[in-house]
């Protein structure tokens, strides 16, 4: 009904004499990895985009932008706002001013999420409206030359054909979003817990790690195999079309890994077990809270289920709550299926953070960047002669720190040969100091040993990195 809707409007627009550009602001909920609704028909790609700041945190925008490049190829930030509301601008101006270290924060956290097109929302300062780069009699304002001067670095170092290639893809479910919303005391009570804890929170380990991922819907074997790991959420309903999708990925190579209990029912809750019976394991439901011990470590966590496997050859226990299994890998295929029935996102316990991380290194998986702060974040996007390095510090309190604010000094490690970027010597070029920019002159080895950078909270930088 709501893809009619619109289509019934866009032709009535079509009409006019000027045909307009058309495009589909995509709507996510807070925390949520795919948009509300899915407006993209079959038939037809439509220019399609979403809201970024000030909805939601940083870690949201992220995930808006790597749905967006994954899924479409194109992120597009139809509404990138450009100052604050308020209804005494004059004064808020005075008390809680948009500085230009919150608008380099928010443009690197874009770049670094992989928007490639940015509409700025309110960019002249109205009458309840303050911080915009133009005044409101067409004066420039305080951001004006910020956003000039990258606006134009990104247009000609040639951004739109940089790219990055993430390694692993998180795998949404549009079912599990539905279910979660109708809360029942009898079925599938974990499911808001599996999606808000354990799939976001995987998601939030991989940014405290520095290990970039895509969010994928696509069910398109072709499309994900490219990727080394995907994350997939599971529970005791999947369509039999997604679990024999789960079991070719695996023989094609890709590493699964599976949160949550093992489908026995399709999405018509008819019975179907295809993907139990082709790993030869078996979940149980249980909703309690027991110490986890692994071959490393043991640490708390919340139990979904266990886990029985008829396959004992080629199955692999990796963790256990006394007698009870919770946490197995499969070398049953060419690629291992790792089945979790625990909630084993970290939520910042160094422990499971370790346990992890373990996991992703048997796969080959490693971060190519470090931060002396975990806040700061790093991205890395690449062409054939040059790179983009976007280094964000996200206000206090949006990920975890050991500084509430303020400035300091951070250092900043990156691999450039583990990145795909050959050379030897190199020159950072940072782009928000527009005209008057210096070239720090430095070399790969430098970059990977460390390097010092001031941060503010929030701030960013955005370093255009050449061969010399």
């Amino acid at each position: 009904m709501l893809q009619n809707y619109l289509q019934n409007l866009e032709d009535v627009f079509k009409t006019y004499t000027v045909e307009p550009l058309l495009f589909r602001s995509l709507y996510f909920r807070s925390g949520d990895l795919l948009p509300s609704y899915n407006l993209v028909p079959g038939d037809r790609s439509p220019f399609l985009g979403a809201n970024v700041f000030p909805e939601g945190s940083y870690f949201d925008l992220i995930n808006k932008g790597r749905f967006l490049k994954a899924e479409y190829g194109f992120a597009y930030a139809t509404s990138f706002v450009a100052g604050r509301a308020s209804a005494d601008p004059e004064r808020e101006n005075r008390i809680a001013p948009v500085t230009n270290g919150m608008r380099r924060f928010q443009t690197s956290a874009a770049v670094a999420s992989g928007f490639k097109g940015l509409n700025h929302y309110m960019f002249v300062n109205r009458d309840r409206w303050y911080g915009s780069p133009l005044n409101s009699d067409g004066t420039i304002g305080d951001g004006y030359e910020l956003v000039r001067s990258v606006t134009n670095a990104l247009n000609s170092m040639g951004y739109d054909e940089m790219n990055s290639d993430p390694e692993i893809a998180i795998l949404g479910n549009r079912l599990y979003s539905w279910i979660s919303l109708m809360p029942s005391s009898k079925e599938f009570t974990y499911m808001q817990r599996l999606l808000s804890e354990s799939t976001i929170g995987f998601c939030r380990d991989l940014v405290r790690l520095k290990i970039p991922y895509a969010i994928r819907e696509s069910r398109d074997i072709d499309d994900l195999k490219k990727y080394k790991m995907i994350f997939v959420p599971c529970a005791e309903v999947m369509a039999e079309a997604e679990q024999t999708l789960i079991v070719d990925l695996a023989k094609a190579g890709v590493a699964i890994v599976l949160c949550g209990l093992l489908p026995q029912y399709d999405e018509e809750l008819r019975p179907c077990s295809i993907l139990a019976n082709h790993l030869k394991m078996k979940t149980a439901t249980e909703d309690s809270i027991g110490l986890v011990a692994s071959k490393a470590s043991t640490f708390p966590a919340r139990l979904y289920g266990s886990i029985r496997a008829t396959d004992e050859g080629k199955t692999k226990k990796l963790a256990s709550i006394g007698a009870k299994v919770v946490a197995v890998s499969s070398g049953r295929f060419k690629g291992t299926v790792y089945l979790f029935s625990f909630d084993f996102a970290s939520g910042g316990n160094h422990q499971l953070l370790a346990f992890f991380e373990s996991f992703l290194s048997g796969e080959k998986i490693e971060t190519a960047y470090y931060s002396s702060d975990p806040s700061v974040d790093l991205a890395f996007q690449k062409s054939t002669n040059k790179a983009l390095l976007a280094i964000i510090a996200p206000p206090a309190g949006e990920l975890s720190s050991a500084v509430d604010g303020g400035q300091r000094e951070v250092i900043i490690q990156v691999d450039l040969k583990k990145l795909g970027f050959t050379a030897t010597n190199i020159k950072m070029t940072n782009i928000f100091d527009g005209e008057a920019a210096v070239p720090l002159k430095s070399s790969a080895k430098e970059l990977a040993d460390g390097i010092s950078i001031t941060m503010n909270y929030p701030d960013g930088y955005l370093y255009l990195i050449e061969k010399r």
